[in-house]
C-alpha cells in the first residue's frame, strides 16, 4: 500500500526484502546479457549459462565445506528443498526425529506422511532458553530412524542449536542429520588465528579493533603459546572486541599449546570485569582430571593451577602474608579453589619458621626460630626441597638436644 513512506518489512524470516544490491545486479545481468537456460542448447549463451551454474555450485560447495560441487542441488526455495529431502528419504515404516522448534517446512511433510501411515516421528522439546538437548535427540533415535531433522536457528526466537554435537551423535548412530540452514547459511563468525604463535598483544589489539570497526560479525580469537603470549594475546583480543576465544585446560595444544582456559577466564574477570559464567573454584579438579587423562603433568609453577603458585617460602613474603594477605596476593586463592601454603626452606625467616611450627600446634619463640634457621636452610639446600612436618619435628628435637641435653630421651 502506498503511504508515502518506506515500508517497515517484518517478514525477513520468510523472504528477505529488499534484496541485496549484488543479487539485483546479478539477476539483471543474467537476463540482459545471458538469457538462455543451461543445458537447453549448444550456442554461446547456453554455454555461458551452464558455466555460471557450475561456478555457482563450486562457490557454494566451498562456502559450505561440501566435498563435491556436483552434490549441490538448486531448488526453488528452502521449503521446496526440505520437502524434497524428507519425502525423498521416507520409506514405509521409517521413523524421523525433529524438534518442536522446526519450521512448517519440516513439520507439515512429517505430519502429512504420518497421516498417510507411511512414517512415524518424534519431536524433541526445547528448554526455557530455546535450546534442544542433544541427549534427548539421541534418546529418541530408534533402530528404524531414517533421519534427524533440525533447524540450525529458529526464525522466531533466534536460538542456534549445537549442530556439531548433534552431528557427532547422529554419526555415531549411523543416522543422517538434515539441517535447515536457511537462517544461518552465511558468515556468522570470523575466526582470527595466530596459528604460529608469533603475534604480540599490541598488534592483536590493533588488528581485532580494526576488524570490530569494519564488521558486525562475531569475532573469535585463536592463539598459540610459542612465544609465551597466548594468554596476553587472547585478553588483548577480548579487550578490542572479540566475542569468542579458543582455550584449552592447562594450555594443552599443538607445539607450545593454546591459551589456558584457567588463565584467560581469571584474567577476564580480574582485569576487565568480564564474567564468563565459569565456576573458577572448580579449576583445580578440572586441571587434575585433564592432566591425568592426557598424560601431561602440570608444571609446579603453572599459573592458577600449579602446585606451587600459592606456595610461599621467602622470609619477607611470608612475614607480609602473615600480617596482611593482600601484601603478597593479587587475588584471593580461594576464588580458584586454592589456599596459601607457607613452607620453610633456605629462604625462610624466623616468622615463617614460627608459623610452620604453629601449624603443627607448637609455639616457638623468636630466639628458637632464629636458632633453628641454619638447620632448616641446610636441610633444604642438601635435599633440594622443603622439610616435611616430621622432618621439622626432628630438626626441633635435635636443636633441643644440643641446647638442653637433659630433656632428650
Amino acid at each position: 500500500m502506498e503511504t508515502g513512506r518506506a515500508p517497515i518489512y517484518l517478514d525477513n524470516a520468510a523472504t528477505t526484502f529488499p534484496k541485496p544490491p549484488g543479487t539485483l545486479q546479478s539477476m539483471a545481468e543474467m537476463f540482459s546479457r545471458v538469457g538462455a537456460s543451461p543445458g537447453r542448447g549448444g550456442h554461446a549463451m547456453a554455454a555461458e549459462a551452464e558455466r555460471l551454474v557450475g561456478e555457482t555450485r563450486r562457490q557454494l560447495a566451498s562456502f559450505l565445506d561440501a566435498p563435491d560441487p556436483d552434490r549441490v542441488v538448486f531448488t526453488s526455495n528452502a521449503t521446496d528443498a526440505l520437502n524434497l529431502v524428507i519425502q525423498g528419504m521416507a520409506n514405509p515404516g521409517d521413523h524421523f526425529v525433529a524438534t518442536e522448534l522446526d519450521h512448517n517446512s519440516v513439520l507439515r511433510p512429517l505430519h502429512h506422511l504420518a497421516e498417510q501411515g507411511r512414517i512415524t516421528f518424534d519431536l524433541a522439546r526445547f528448554d526455557d532458553r530455546g535450546f534442544v538437548d542433544p541427549d534427548e535427540i539421541e534418546r529418541l533415535i530408534r533402530p528404524n530412524t531414517r533421519a534427524v531433522v533440525v533447524s540450525h536457528a529458529s526464525n522466531v526466537i533466534g536460538t542456534i542449536q549445537p549442530i556439531a554435537e548433534l552431528g557427532r551423535r547422529c554419526s555415531e548412530r549411523m543416522v543422517p542429520l538434515v539441517v535447515d540452514a536457511a537462517q544461518t547459511a552465511g558468515a556468522r563468525r570470523f575466526r582470527f588465528a595466530d596459528t604460529l604463535g608469533i603475534m604480540e598483544p599490541f598488534g592483536v589489539f590493533e588488528t581485532i579493533a580494526t576488524l570490530r570497526s569494519k564488521v558486525d560479525l562475531e569475532i573469535e580469537m585463536h592463539a598459540h603459546d610459542d612465544l609465551g603470549l597466548a594468554t596476553a594475546n587472547t585478553l588483548a583480543a577480548c579487550k578490542a572486541g572479540a566475542t569468542h576465544v579458543n582455550t584449552t585446560v592447562n594450555g594443552l595444544g599443538e607445539r607450545a599449546g593454546n591459551a589456558p582456559l584457567e588463565e584467560v577466564a581469571l584474567g577476564l574477570n580480574k582485569l576487565y570485569g568480564m564474567e564468563t559464567g565459569l565456576d573458577l573454584a572448580q579449576f583445580p579438579a578440572l586441571s587434575e582430571k585433564v592432566a591425568a587423562a592426557s598424560g601431561r603433568p602440570v608444571s609446579w609453577q603453572k599459573s592458577v593451577v600449579g602446585e606451587g603458585v600459592f606456595t610461599h617460602e621467602a622470609g619477607i613474603h611470608v612475614d607480609g602474608l602473615l600480617k596482611d594477605p593482600n601484601t603478597y596476593q593479587g587475588f584471593d586463592p580461594r576464588e580458584v579453589g586454592r589456599d596459601h601454603k607457607l613452607v620453610v626452606g633456605k629462604h625462610s625467616g624466623s616468622h615463617g619458621i614460627m608459623a610452620a611450627y604453629a601449624r603443627m600446634g607448637l609455639t616457638l619463640s623468636p630466639a628458637e626460630a632464629r636458632e633453628l634457621m641454619p638447620d632448616i636452610r641446610d636441610f633444604a639446600e642438601k635435599a633440594k626441597r622443603s622439610p616435611a612436618d616430621h622432618e621439622l619435628l626432628f630438626l626441633l628435637q635435635r636443636m633441643i638436644g644440643r641446647s638442653r641435653p637433659e630433656v632428650m630421651h
